[in-house]
This record gives structure tokens, sequence and C-alpha cells, in this order.
């Protein structure tokens, strides 16, 4: 009994530390691309041409998919956090474009009901909320709704989503629908 334990203890260990490993890689890999094809400067351009932050967005998005062909994790993290960018300067179709690539990859590597996934969806409801597209917002509301009332899950995690899309329906205008989420 002693030794199935250790070698329980052993296992759970490994994982651990695999898992830790796997985000370290993750980290530095966006690290590396952010530094070195977002923010690299050609010097071997006399003057180079400023761009502008779009430029700049458009460039890095253009080589997540070749640069992290070995790495759909990466990629993933880099597409939200490019959606991000392109929705903070309100370039709309970029960022939904993105999100919906996070998504997709999320999907493939983690499921559908991880938070990777989830937060990806539920980015492109509150985006399609606030230019209204109704229709699209609600369709991914009553999908990750399903996916919350499946799990049964009570946690702090499972609350935050819940108020999450709760709120996205309140904007979405089905305050009914929002108040039992």
């Amino acid at each position: 009994l002693l030794s199935g334990t250790a070698i329980f203890g052993g296992l759970v260990a490994y994982r651990a530390r695999e898992a830790a490993l796997a985000a370290e890689a993750t980290a530095s890999s966006v690290n590396t691309f952010l530094m070195e094809d977002v923010l690299r400067v050609d010097r071997t351009v006399e003057r180079p041409q400023v761009d502008t932050y779009r430029a700049t967005l458009d460039r890095a998005a253009s080589k997540v998919g070749s640069r992290f062909a070995d790495r759909p994790d990466a990629a993933a993290t880099i597409h939200w956090l490019l959606g991000r960018r392109y929705q903070e300067i309100e370039q709309i179709d970029a960022a939904v474009n993105q999100y919906e690539q996070a998504a997709a990859l999320n999907l493939r590597i983690h499921g559908p009901t991880a938070s990777q996934t989830l937060l990806a969806r539920e980015r492109l409801a509150g985006i399609y909320v606030d230019h209204g597209r109704r229709v699209e917002a609600l369709q991914i509301i009553e999908e990750l709704l399903s996916y919350w009332t499946a799990s049964g899950r009570e946690d702090l995690e499972a609350l935050i989503w819940r108020a999450r899309l709760g709120r996205t329906l309140l904007y979405g205008g089905d305050p009914p629908k929002a108040e039992r989420s």
C-alpha cells in the first residue's frame, strides 16, 4: 500500500512538473514572438517606416500560423491577445477573426468547456452584443450556458462565468434570461 501511494505521489508530481514546463515553454515562445516578430525594428533599413498600430497587429497576425504551427497552445494565446488589441482600437472584424481562431485552437486542444475556449467565445459574444449582432451573441451565450448548466459546477470560476454571461445577456436585450443565468 505504501509503495502504491508513493508511486501515485510521484506520478502526480511528474504531471505537475510537465504542466509547468509546458506553461513555461508557451510563455517563452509568446515572448520571443512578441520581441522578434512584433516589436522588432528592421535595422537594415536606413530610416524604417513607422507602422501604424493596426499595421503592426496585421503583420503579427499574418505570422502566427506559420510561426506556431507546432505550438497551437501558444498560437491560441497570441490570437486571443491580438483579438484584444484589435478590439481596443475598434477593428471589430479583425478582433472577431482573432477570437475565432483562438476559440478554434483551444477547442481542438482543450475541449469545449475549457476556460480558454469559453473565454474566447465569451469575448465574441460581447463584441456581437456591442455591435448589434444580437442573434450571433445569443447563439454563443446559449451554448456557453448549456456547458455550465450541464457541468453542475458551483465553484468560483463557474460563478464568474455565469456573471459574465448574465451581463452579456442583459446588454444583449434579454433581462429575464440574464436573471436566470
